[in-house]
């Protein structure tokens, strides 16, 4: 045992600042052309701003390459109603997205100078889409719909950093991802219901750009990032062939980085 305490006491130094800690607040909105009412497809829902998080860990060796495992969750709802539709009357709509991402990653660091450096990464990212919607309108027409998406991948990217002091640096990074797909759609309408599972393939692309604090074994970091994913939600009023569209989350994300 004590030859053991003695191991690690005196490795301990030559690990210091290659463990990492990562936690985010993010502030987003999504975008969809599925987010609409069924019933009117003028009728939009567009999504107010929501608060999300974004946390993780990992181990970096300063001068070469780094691994490392981030969890981002973010969801928004919102509530419309309309009156004086047309025919229609009165309508309503209520959505509820849920998102939620597991990054896997390797990436080898290279320095171009004193003052930038580049990093190339690639992994594994496993995303959980799901989107509830129901429509309601006074004529007593009711839509339920549930699309609920599993997506996995191969993620690759790459990032650049200019250091402007000693303690300041800006950032920008994009990736772009593939994905074998399987969504479950849910549905009850007036006229039908269904429950059916359909694979399809998929791909995403996202990118951030900002700027950094470095302050020894802390870093805080701020800034915008955009996340696409191509034809992720699946919106169908009936039984018939799945239908997809995109989904776009973008806003502003502060990040505190704790190394050890």
């Amino acid at each position: 045992m004590r030859s053991i305490l003695i191991v690690l006491v005196l490795a301990t130094p030559a690990f210091s600042g290659e463990f990492f800690a990562v936690g985010e607040a993010l502030c987003w909105r999504p975008y969809s052309a599925d987010f609409k009412n069924d019933f009117d497809s003028s009728l939009s829902m567009n999504h107010d701003w929501d608060a999300g998080f974004r946390a993780g860990v990992g181990i970096q060796n300063p001068l070469s390459w780094r691994a490392s495992w981030i969890y981002t969750s973010f969801s928004a709802d919102d509530t419309r109603v309309w009156t004086g539709v047309g025919e229609i009357g009165t309508a309503a709509s209520y959505g509820d997205l849920d998102y939620q991402v597991h990054d896997f990653e390797v990436g080898q660091i290279f320095y171009c100078n004193s003052v930038c450096q580049l990093e190339a990464f690639g992994g594994f990212r496993w995303g959980q889409i799901d989107y509830s919607l129901q429509d309601v309108i006074s004529g007593g027409d009711i839509l339920n719909l549930h699309s609920n998406t599993d997506s996995y991948g191969l993620r690759l990217g790459g990032k650049a950093t200019c250091w402007l002091t000693q303690t300041i640096s800006i950032f920008g990074q994009g990736a772009a991802s593939g994905f074998l797909s399987t969504t479950d759609n849910r549905g009850v309408s007036s006229t039908a219901a269904w429950d059916l599972t359909d694979d399809h393939e998929t791909h995403g692309v996202d990118a951030a750009t900002g700027v950094a604090w470095n302050c020894g074994l802390l870093e805080v970091s701020a800034g915008y990032e955009w996340n696409w994913w191509a034809n992720i939600l699946q919106r169908r009023g009936s039984t018939s062939t799945p239908d997809y569209d995109n989904l776009l989350l973008d806003g502003a994300f502060l990040r505190m980085t704790g190394r050890y």
